[in-house]
């Protein structure tokens, strides 16, 4: 028979050897659930935030997130993430700094709770430049012809909204071109890549709010745009100068022939009086 000394000795043994278990159990599932939240994260970054931000790759239309969970309280970055109109209008001076220097609103990326937080740990665990992904497999591409036509006022937003043309111009897009209230946006797309949908359908930008506030674009019109800004962001200038110059000659020549037509004859009457008054005078003498 065991000895009680023995028992224990025993007993002891199997308790420490399954504490060990469980503790290398409950790593290898902390490590698991944290690499499948960064992975998690990852994407959802590249399909979010890549087209705006870069991780050390230098600001692009919004500052580069490099040590940015170092930086920054992640509560503050949650709630940021999450709901970034609200800390604008509660002015948040951190937010009304980045406002300032970047000039446009961070949109309200509709994502949960979990999504900001597998996005921080991404965050948090990257040390490198971050490549903006490919667009989603699956998602319908727009068409640029409908994209032009939104862009001109051919064709009507389904919500009302004003034509870009309004405000904005772009290369290729006639003679007149468009207005010039707003930048041109020409290479729109090279700066924000396929971001521009996300844009378009949470309008960031200050002035555009007012104007859109009630007017939203729907996600089909958006990327009908993105496709239209894509195919003219490498497109060259055009350089309308000698069109322009030999139209110009041509209206001043048809301008004159014009007004030659309708004063060819202005003072035939008042010569008419004149020999008229002279064949009188000369009689009288």
């Amino acid at each position: 028979m065991i000895n009680e000394p023995r028992k224990q000795l025993f007993f002891c043994r199997n308790c420490c050897l399954f504490a060990l278990v469980l503790f290398f159990l409950c790593t290898v599932a902390s490590v698991l659930a944290e690499n499948n939240s960064i992975e998690e994260g990852k994407g959802l970054f590249n399909a979010k935030c890549a087209p705006c931000h870069t991780i050390g790759g230098g600001k692009k239309v919004g500052p580069d997130l490099e040590g940015i969970t170092k930086t920054r309280q992640k509560e503050w970055l949650a709630e940021f993430i999450s709901d970034p109109e609200k800390m604008f209008s509660s002015n948040d001076p951190t937010a009304v700094a980045l406002l300032k220097e970047y000039k446009i609103k961070m949109p309200v990326l509709g994502l949960s709770n979990e999504d900001v937080s597998a996005v921080l740990d991404f965050l948090g665990s990257r040390k490198s430049v971050v490549e903006p992904s490919a667009p989603a497999r699956g998602t319908p591409s727009g068409d640029a012809g409908a994209g032009k036509r939104l862009f001109t006022g051919a064709a009507a937003f389904r919500n009302g909204g004003a034509p870009c043309i309004a405000c904005h111009n772009v290369n290729r897009i006639g003679y007149l071109g468009g207005g010039n209230l707003g930048p041109d946006l020409t290479h729109v797309y090279s700066a924000l890549g396929d971001g521009i949908v996300l844009a378009l359908t949470n309008i960031p930008f200050p002035s555009m709010v007012p104007v859109f506030k009630e007017h939203p674009l729907s996600p089909e019109e958006a990327r009908d745009l993105a496709a239209f800004f894509k195919g003219i962001a490498a497109s060259k200038p055009q350089n309308f100068t000698p069109r322009v110059l030999i139209i110009a000659l041509i209206g001043f020549i048809v301008l004159m022939f014009v007004i030659w037509l309708a004063w060819r004859h202005r003072l035939l009457p008042v010569r008419e009086e004149m020999a008229e008054s002279s064949r009188s005078r000369g009689k009288a003498r």
